[in-house]
């Protein structure tokens, strides 16, 4: 007996439209980044998790997979904060950085399970005291939480203290509202 095989396959991209759609005109593929398959086929056999990488394009291929249901799973991004994804042409259930429930028929190729990220945001700053005479020093070892909501609806909370030049940052963020308090040394 010859069992009809197909494929999944889609991109890791920076999302320049925010919309979860590839489109290789305008957003920029992302390399080297870890896709991973698993689920059961058709069979009922449970499929050993598969992990690939990323072509240089963004894209990727699990082929020759029997009929049945899959889940791909993106891994961490670098650099990047979480973007929109993209349920591809077989359909499943979207979550985040998992493309679940996939029915894969003999013999179809699922196209367009698609990845998005975000550049990554930072918010910065320095810390000064001013003098009574107008001249300011800068003020290590000062607490900075940053507290808000990002734009998935996710509490932010983030603390740092100021280095020995004042200097703090907050990397990694992605996009929403935020508020920055400050709490510091007596005087």
């Amino acid at each position: 007996f010859t069992e009809v095989r197909g494929s999944i396959s889609g991109h890791v991209f920076v999302d320049a439209g925010d919309n979860g759609a590839y489109d290789a005109l305008f957003d920029p593929p992302l390399g080297g980044i870890d896709v991973t398959l698993t689920g059961t086929d058709v069979l009922g056999n449970i499929i050993t998790p598969i992990t690939i990488q990323t072509q240089a394009d963004g894209s990727y291929l699990f082929p020759d997979l029997l009929a049945g249901t899959y889940t791909v799973t993106e891994g961490p991004v670098a650099n990047y904060a979480d973007g929109k994804d993209g349920l591809g042409s077989s359909g499943g259930t979207l979550g985040n950085d998992v493309l679940s429930a996939i029915p894969l028929a003999g013999g179809v190729d699922a196209v367009n399970y698609d990845f998005g990220e975000r550049p990554a945001a930072s918010i910065s700053g320095n810390v000064s005291a001013e003098r009574a005479n107008g001249s300011s020093v800068v003020v290590p070892g000062v607490t900075i939480t940053l507290t808000g909501t990002d734009v998935v609806g996710n509490p932010v909370s983030l603390t740092t203290t100021t280095d020995a030049l004042g200097n703090y940052s907050f990397d990694s963020l992605i996009a929403g509202t935020g508020l920055t308090v400050m709490t510091g040394p007596n005087g």
